[in-house]
């Protein structure tokens, strides 16, 4: 299995992006199969399988994936992507549970990032 080749990003004192790891499936699965959150990424719970494929470090350093933690607890989702062909271009998706959404964390999460 890959290992991340991210490292942890602090955000504020209480905030932090953690790149996922095999340990996080669990949080994933439960993320992905969150009607709040799904109906935002995809329409539909993921498998285990696509959730391992996808957002467990697979596809490092092309895709790098973090779960945004706040005080240690996992409350919302990022990954971020280069092109894949060397270029400039690539993206963010990212999405938080419905609880956390409206007081300022998501762009706090992307500048850290960026």
């Amino acid at each position: 299995m890959s290992t991340p080749s991210a490292s942890a990003i602090s955000v504020s004192d209480d905030l932090e992006l953690r790149p996922t790891t095999s340990r996080d499936l669990a949080t994933l699965r439960g993320f992905f199969s969150d009607s709040g959150l799904n109906q935002q990424w995809g329409g539909r719970p993921l498998t285990d399988d696509e959730i391992r494929t996808k957002y467990i470090g697979q596809r490092s350093p092309q895709v790098e994936c973090f779960l945004v933690e706040q005080g240690h607890a996992p409350i919302g989702f990022i990954q971020y992507w280069v092109d894949e062909h060397g270029g400039e271009g690539g993206g963010i998706d990212f999405v938080l549970m419905p609880a956390a959404r409206g007081v300022g964390i998501g762009t706090m999460v992307v500048q850290a990032l960026v």
